[in-house]
């Protein structure tokens, strides 16, 4: 049994709202759909958040920006940048737990080129700074993890 994630607003109303869900089972006759420009468009950024830029999604998929944007919301539920932040957020959390790797570098490796833009979107994504981030859920420094292997 295979089950698929369900993302599309549109899909979702069209269904019987006395049944809440989150994943159908792929046995169902009852599919949901998405646009095939915008799951294009999710699988870019989901391979490539560092390289993807916002100004390129719409052209890749032969839309105006507008009507990009608009077509995204409504599929998705969030605009095309608030969902490459949330991604880019994501995987500088993944980084700050399981490398030690600088602030500044990981801002880098998620494709961010300001400081303050970074640490400011870090924190409204997960409550506090990324160092105090790093404090709570990552490695130890290297010399307690060397103390403690040695």
């Amino acid at each position: 049994m295979k089950t698929v994630r369900v993302i599309s607003r549109r899909s979702q109303d069209k269904l019987d709202s006395s049944k809440p869900f989150r994943f159908l089972t792929v046995l169902s006759c009852q599919f949901l759909t998405m646009d095939r420009r915008i799951e294009i468009v999710l699988a870019k950024i989901d391979s490539d958040p560092v390289g993807t830029q916002l100004s390129d999604l719409a052209e890749m998929v032969n839309l105006s920006r507008s009507r990009f944007r608009h077509l995204f919301k409504q599929e998705t539920g969030v605009r095309p940048g608030q969902y490459l932040k949330s991604i880019r957020m994501r995987h500088a959390a993944m980084l700050l737990r399981t490398t030690f790797l600088t602030v500044k570098q990981i801002m880098s490796a998620v494709g961010l080129r300001s400081h303050n833009h970074f640490l400011r979107d870090f924190k409204r994504a997960h409550g506090m700074s990324p160092t105090e981030y790093r404090a709570v859920c990552g490695l130890k420094d290297k010399k307690t993890r060397l103390r403690n292997n040695g």
